[in-house]
């Protein structure tokens, strides 16, 4: 079904579009976040594009971009006002904090439990910072900007609750922290029989399914920052997963009984094309088993491809939290055009070197120059929004029905110029959910074609392209997912919680 879209000037705020509208082509412009550092690990400040040399599977490349994010904000970003929705971000200097009890045992996660809390008390008001916790779902605690400022005055008014938090019974312990950490600490070991008392088949077949969900939570994390401009961080908190499942790992196991060399390649490339530098913490601190490596070595190798830095075999976490925050406030971002015929499925290998001796530099060590973006479903699926293609939506609600105006930043968009027009179009999927997140009634799914005159294309540019649609609400439903995918096929999802849609006023 095509839609013919009726345009408005949007009057919600938009960032300043470029000057003119993105030409795409067979060539394509790969960007690449890289941190410098000198002695005392210090960041480098002063570097310039002709100190840099990149090459591309062996071969120079000219740097054609070159920014230096030096100057980080130091304003959290706010929430937008109430009945708008956005998976848009302003450029650069966010951070995702993972704690991952899915692949921590019992004895290491409460061991692990008074660092991790006074790690996020530490955490200033103004870092661009989300947490997820991955137990038995991804899940979100806190998203960037709504409601940090609120959750970290609990945790700083705590005092030495994060203490007591570890059982030390002397430290005071406010109640609203104890409120926080049944959020974001399972209060019991998971449900089922000890690992001891399961059979090698059972094993495998648990750790199987953890190794699977933990590679496609880093992967969603990576689709929800895809659409942000400059360095992400992903500060993974965890006693890590193997690369594959053998007699070292579950005795009895055959030589290569699992592995995963393709979902690692997956989860990295998800994670690189949203230039999202990985920085592993172990949270069993200190490891001296033969066991705990082969988890370690599987962290170094995500840190090492993406261009973090692994905090192992270290009992004190939060120097390890600071280092990988003060990584993203200081960053280059180099750019270079890729062939013109790239191999879809072939990763293309970067190199970076810098004049100055005694440099250390930290970046992505891959790119794919014609990677398949995500399907549909499967970014329906996910646990977080993309923010491949950034979407902006006002939404009021009356008795039976929920009011959409869509915006859209046609910068963003494959508008193609014909006959004095500009046309293309963008796949419109819309489906409810209940609270226990299945699907309730039909859903929608349109094509939306725009067909602008030169004059509406230009006032689109500075204003946001804009288009309305009126949706039934089915029973049952808790929110709205949306999903907007463009012609060339990047994409965006967003979530509408319908609880935090104001009615609309007679």
């Amino acid at each position: 079904m095509v839609v013919r879209a009726v345009l408005l000037l949007a009057a919600a705020t938009l960032p300043a579009a470029r000057a003119q509208q993105v030409i795409r082509s067979t060539t394509r412009l790969v960007q690449v976040s890289v941190v410098a550092t000198g002695k005392s690990n210090r960041a480098l400040t002063d570097l310039r594009a002709d100190d840099f040399t990149l090459t591309d599977n062996g071969v120079a490349r000219p740097i054609s971009v070159f920014l230096a994010d030096t100057a980080p904000a130091r304003t959290a970003p706010s929430a937008p006002p109430p009945g708008t929705f956005t998976n848009r971000f302003p450029r650069g200097g966010y951070c995702v904090i993972l704690l991952d009890w899915r692949n921590t045992e019992f004895g290491d996660r409460a061991q692990a439990r008074r660092q991790v809390l006074q790690m996020l008390a530490q955490i200033d008001t103004t870092d661009r910072i989300a947490l997820f916790v991955l137990d038995r779902n991804l899940r979100s605690i806190e998203d960037f900007g709504a409601g940090r400022a609120a959750f970290l005055r609990r945790l700083n008014a705590a005092g030495s609750g994060a203490a007591a938090a570890a059982g030390d019974a002397a430290s005071p312990y406010d109640a609203s922290l104890r409120g926080i950490e049944s959020e974001i600490f399972d209060p019991a070991p998971p449900n089922g029989p000890p690992w001891a008392r399961l059979s090698m088949e059972e094993r495998i077949r648990e750790l199987d399914l953890r190794i699977r969900d933990t590679l496609a939570a880093l992967a969603a994390i990576g689709r929800y920052l895809a659409g942000v401009q400059g360095r992400k961080s992903l500060i993974w908190v965890s006693a890590g997963i193997p690369t594959s499942i053998d007699g070292s790992v579950v005795r009895g196991a055959k030589p290569g009984e699992r592995t995963y060399s393709d979902e690692i390649e997956r989860a990295v490339r998800a994670l690189n094309q949203a230039d999202v530098a990985v920085y592993p913490i172990d949270a069993r601190g200190l490891s001296i088993s033969s066991g705990a490596y082969i988890n370690i070595a599987t962290m170094r190798l995500f840190a090492q491809r993406t261009g973090g830095t692994a905090w192992v075999n270290r009992n004190d976490l939060g120097p390890g939290l600071r280092a990988a925050l003060d990584d993203q406030r200081v960053s280059y971002t180099l750019g270079f055009y890729a062939p013109d015929k790239p191999s879809s499925d072939s990763p293309h290998h970067i190199r970076i070197r810098v004049r100055q001796p005694g440099t250390t530099l930290r970046y992505r060590d891959t790119y794919f120059a014609a990677a398949p973006p995500p399907s549909p479903s499967e970014l329906l699926a996910s646990p977080t929004d993309s923010s491949g293609l950034p979407v902006t939506v006002q939404a009021t609600r009356r008795p039976g029905a929920l009011d959409l105006a869509v915006m859209l930043d046609p910068t963003t968009l494959t508008l193609n110029q014909s006959a004095g027009r500009w046309r293309g179009s963008v796949e419109l999927v819309a489906r409810f959910l209940d609270a226990a997140g299945a699907f309730a009634g039909d859903g929608m799914h349109q094509e939306v074609a725009f067909d602008l005159f030169p004059r509406v294309h230009d006032a689109a540019l500075q204003h946001g392209l804009r288009f309305q649609r009126t949706l039934p609400i089915p029973v049952g439903a808790a929110r709205l997912r949306l999903l907007i995918r463009d012609s060339a096929g990047p994409a965006g999802t967003l979530t509408i919680p319908l609880d935090r849609v104001s009615p609309l006023a007679n």
